[in-house]
């Protein structure tokens, strides 16, 4: 991957699946990589953990430009929390595009004139972090619940052939769920905007997908728990303080 391959090798491979997770090399050794398959269909690459390159979305620009006629699945994880534009209109194969939120955060009036190509049905839309800590609630909030009803309309109205928006979305329940009954009852959660723009954006044609890891009656039910609890050791504390009592 150091050197570029010699050219009785180059786009002979019939790999026409990549994957690639926590590439600890440059730039230019994946560019090398890219050059062995004839016809590449689909491309992972995964979030970076250590690496001394500094990596950007645009950066795939060139280095896809060599397969753009053939790819049908692109995925870029998590470069790092700096975006730069990229365009994908020149990809006439692309069906299914999966960007991290970290890295892809242009307007939506940007993402329909650029990521919508010929054949796109499917755009992903990847909030997790994959670190020590999950993403957060607040990650998606009001903006980013316009960003895809937007995105939405922008899809439909320009007559694309985009079908589904999936939001990639699982942030841990126990750090970002109310602690009480009056919290839970006023709480808008991020689950509740994404039922929203899926009611929304269903007359146009285009399906909103994800996951709700999250439910108001299970946290009602955590929230009884951890009264019950409170009262028990209230009553354990009352019997204790009557029984010094009589002792006395």
């Amino acid at each position: 991957m150091w050197t570029p391959p010699s050219k009785d090798i180059e786009r002979t491979s019939n790999i026409t699946c990549l994957t690639v997770n926590d590439f600890g090399e440059t730039p230019e050794a994946l560019q090398n990589l890219l050059k062995l398959p004839r016809a590449l269909e689909s491309f992972n690459y995964g979030r970076i953990y250590s690496n001394p390159s500094r990596w950007t979305l645009n950066m795939f620009q060139g280095l896809l430009a060599g397969h753009q006629t053939t790819l049908k699945r692109i995925e870029i994880g998590a470069l790092g929390r700096g975006y730069t534009p990229i365009n994908f209109l020149e990809f006439p194969q692309l069906e299914i595009l999966h960007l991290s939120h970290w890295v892809y955060k242009e307007s939506s009036e940007v993402a329909a004139a650029s990521i919508l190509s010929p054949k796109l049905h499917t755009f992903i839309w990847d909030f997790r972090v994959m670190d020590q800590h999950s993403e957060s609630w607040s990650d998606f909030g009001e903006e980013q619940k316009e960003w895809v009803l937007r995105f939405a309309e922008l899809a439909a109205g320009r007559r694309s052939v985009l079908r589904k928006i999936e939001i990639m979305f699982y942030p841990d329940g126990d750090y970002n769920e109310p602690r009480a009954r009056e919290e839970l009852a006023t709480c808008v959660t991020p689950w509740d905007l994404m039922d929203e723009v899926k009611e929304k954006i269903k007359p146009l044609g285009i399906e909103l997908e994800y996951n709700k890891c999250w439910s108001r009656e299970e946290c009602l039910r955590n929230i009884e728990l951890k009264e019950k609890s409170s009262e028990q050791r209230l009553e354990n504390v009352e019997v204790e303080e009557s029984s010094s009592i009589l002792n006395e």
